[in-house]
């Protein structure tokens, strides 16, 4: 079995990374964004059901002695 080595590759094999890990970056800091987004989301969509179980909580306060 013959492996041989080209030097002349190395910079497109690097740029081949650099390209790769910069698509890496995007994409996992894209995921992050998403996952605040679905967060905030499910944050208000359970305040929403809170209200409307008890939708007239906390309106009206008895003074009465």
């Amino acid at each position: 079995m013959d492996i041989s080595f080209d030097p002349s590759s190395i910079p497109m094999l690097s740029e081949a990374l650099s390209l790769a890990h910069t698509q890496t970056t995007v994409g996992t800091a894209m995921l992050a964004e998403n996952l605040d987004n679905y967060k905030d989301m499910g944050d208000e969509m359970v305040k929403m059901m809170e209200r409307s179980v008890n939708p007239g909580l906390g309106a009206n306060i008895d003074i009465r002695c």
